[in-house]
């Protein structure tokens, strides 16, 4: 073996050594899963989750058929209120989209759910098991402010 190839072998091996300590410290992030931001007036609630962790209730009434590579997005805004620790919620205009590793992405269509005094939004994306997806949600409140963005990291388990 010549000293080239020995020296691409060493920087193969730092380049995965790399790899595997940033998956590490994404992979522990306790905000992989779900978001929460504080905008200031307005906090925002996101959550990404396989929609065969949703109660057969709930599936019937978000119109969701639970299936095995079926992900749901999750978004909640609350305008903060001195009388209510949980806020009040409020509607907004929010979009998402979701990339991946390989570098496909695409739009996650997003509908607003009421229930009793609750406004919280929706989106189903197709995921592959074991996939690190990242999902980038960004929600207009009124016009006379940029939108607020929330960035957000889910890997899929097999189960």
């Amino acid at each position: 073996m010549n000293s080239q190839d020995s020296i691409s072998r060493l920087l193969i091996t730092h380049c995965i050594a790399l790899t595997a300590i940033v998956l590490s410290a994404l992979l522990s992030t306790p905000a992989l899963a779900n978001s929460t931001r504080d905008f200031g007036d307005h906090v925002v609630h996101c959550k990404a989750l396989s929609s065969t962790a949703l109660d057969a209730t709930v599936a019937e009434r978000l119109q969701i058929t639970p299936d095995e590579s079926l992900g749901l997005i999750n978004v909640a805004i609350m305008r903060k209120t001195d009388s209510d620790a949980m806020g009040e919620s409020v509607s907004g205009r929010v979009t998402a989209h979701w990339s991946d590793l390989s570098g496909m992405m695409g739009a996650i269509p997003m509908r607003e759910v009421r229930d009793k005094n609750m406004i919280f939004y929706v989106g189903e994306v197709d995921f592959t098991a074991g996939g690190m997806y990242t999902f980038d949600i960004l929600i207009s409140i009124d016009d006379s402010r940029p939108p607020y963005q929330v960035t957000f990291n889910k890997q899929f388990s097999d189960s």
